[in-house]
């Protein structure tokens, strides 16, 4: 591999068991690739992996005197040496491709990734039934024919104009009052005027 695309030092594989495989971290081979945050994963999805347990990340600080590992991050994921280093011999194509494996993925079955939102669907539809729409009644004790026999009556109005004093409430008021009309008699009259007007209930006109 072009040395333009490596950035570094080349990562140090290593062991975690005599005479076992060789292992480098994947973070690691990332940087050196310029490939961060999973993008190394993203553009070679069959390269094998698998986060290392506690254990093992122990062991990797504990043998790390060469290359002075003091800490790992709790996600540490573990990369075969022999593909990385395929990779970087330029051998890269087959894991280009989408592997179809039976074993579950290493996130399912890691405990150690730390706790990421997960983005839920709002549900829109109305939980229950929904509330029928009740329109207020309003009652009418009218008589219909005697509004329709008023409606029929030709006007005559009358100009009324108020101008009084009761017990400190001053009152004026200018209105009509339809003389045909049947609905408003002289002796009712006073009762609208009186609330329109906003008189106390108690004063009588």
């Amino acid at each position: 591999m072009a040395a333009s695309k490596t950035f570094g030092l080349k990562p140090v594989k290593f062991q975690l068991e005599q005479a076992s495989e060789w292992f480098m971290i994947g973070s690691e081979v990332g940087n050196y690739l310029r490939m961060f945050r999973g993008s190394l994963y993203k553009k070679y999805p069959s390269l094998w992996r698998r986060l290392a347990t506690v254990e093992e990340r122990k062991k990797i600080v504990a043998s790390s005197h060469d290359h002075g590992y003091t800490t790992l991050a709790t996600n540490v994921t573990l990369l075969r040496a022999t593909e990385v280093e395929e990779i970087l011999e330029g051998n890269d194509e087959k894991y280009k491709a989408v592997s179809i494996s039976t074993e579950p993925p290493t996130y399912l079955r890691s405990h150690h990734l730390d706790a990421v939102p997960c983005s839920t669907s709002i549900n829109r539809n109305r939980m229950g039934r929904d509330k029928k729409r009740v329109f207020p009644l309003c009652f009418d004790d009218h008589d219909p024919a005697v509004i329709h026999e008023n409606a029929a009556q030709p006007e005559l109005l009358v100009p009324i104009r108020l101008d009084m004093e009761i017990d400190g409430q001053k009152l004026r008021d200018t209105f009509t009052w339809n003389m045909n009309g049947n609905g408003t008699t002289v002796p009712v009259l006073p009762g609208p005027a009186q609330g329109g007007t906003g008189l106390p209930s108690n004063i009588h006109i």
